[in-house]
């Protein structure tokens, strides 16, 4: 039996027109297609990769690093203090200062990444696998994109260096940096060079970029995580102005390979490139 929409009056199952109204009652194959429809529709309202996820990904990242620079921070002045000195003598605290800098970035970027890892899982399993410019395109790519990734990644690095002999030669020769011991100095050169791409282009150029594309899209997106990318790097941007142009310069060379290649590795490999040529152009600048 099925009911009329119209009347309301009960039908033989197999009618097509209602005995008390006359209207025409619905096909079981159109009502079918209807559930199908609603389902479908249902489907597709799911949330997925979104500006909103995608934010509240980045800033439970942000509070995990924060949390572990500041563990650094606390064991360095508790080591500190235990050596007899004083917080206070800001000349005894510039050098332990210094020294913990490579520790908290490195262990900033990896505590960050792991936390990136597990609510990515948590909350957008699927879009991870997803390489439209919507998805976060978590694929490594084809190894002559990633070859290429690298070489665009060394051409931003010389971009970068040209802006720094331009600033250098008007205001003057960039301060040589205090000198740290050799293991901390190779921790630094490890974080630049495998932690720092493989945590933050899965980040910026996979999962922010692909959620705010789908809510603002794509030139919104581009700019969205060019600015917060530039904002992370903010203090090394004010300690030497000419970063600004290597930093922006390598965020949308590295976009621009992500939406290229439909893949995260090749990005990666930008970004690779950017500071592997910056860490070697700096090490012959202050031979």
């Amino acid at each position: 039996m099925k009911n009329c929409d119209y009347c309301g009056k009960a039908n033989e199952e197999g009618s097509l027109l209602c005995l008390g109204c006359g209207s025409p009652l619905p096909s079981p194959q159109a009502a079918g297609s209807q559930k199908a429809a609603e389902t479908s529709s249902t489907a597709s309202e799911a949330p997925g990769l979104n500006a909103r996820r995608a934010t509240t990904i980045l800033a439970v990242v942000l509070g995990v690093q924060l949390i572990a620079g500041l563990l650094v921070m606390i064991i360095g002045i508790v080591a500190f203090k235990a050596q007899g000195h004083e917080l206070g003598d800001t000349k005894q605290l510039r050098r332990p200062t210094r020294t913990m800098a490579e520790p908290i970035a490195a262990l900033a970027t990896v505590s960050g990444g792991l936390a990136m890892l597990f609510m990515s899982r948590s909350l957008i399993r699927e879009q991870l696998s997803d390489a439209s410019p919507t998805g976060a395109a978590w694929f490594i790519g084809s190894s002559k994109q990633i070859a290429q990734g690298v070489g665009i990644g060394v051409l931003t690095g010389v971009c970068y260096a040209v802006a720094a002999i331009l600033w250098m030669a008007i205001f003057g020769p960039h301060r040589k940096p205090a000198a740290i011991p050799v293991l901390l100095l190779w921790l630094g050169v490890f974080t630049a060079l495998v932690l720092a791409p493989l945590a933050e282009e899965p980040l910026f150029r996979g999962l922010l970029y692909g959620g705010y594309r789908r809510s603002f899209g794509p030139l919104s997106a581009a700019i969205l995580t060019t600015v917060i990318f530039c904002i992370m790097h903010v203090g090394q941007m004010i300690q030497f102005p000419p970063v600004m142009v290597g930093t922006v310069g390598v965020a949308l060379a590295a976009l621009w390979f992500r939406l290229r290649s439909a893949a995260i590795g090749p990005a990666i490999a930008v970004h690779f490139g950017y500071n592997a040529t910056v860490l070697a152009l700096s090490a012959m600048s202050f031979r």
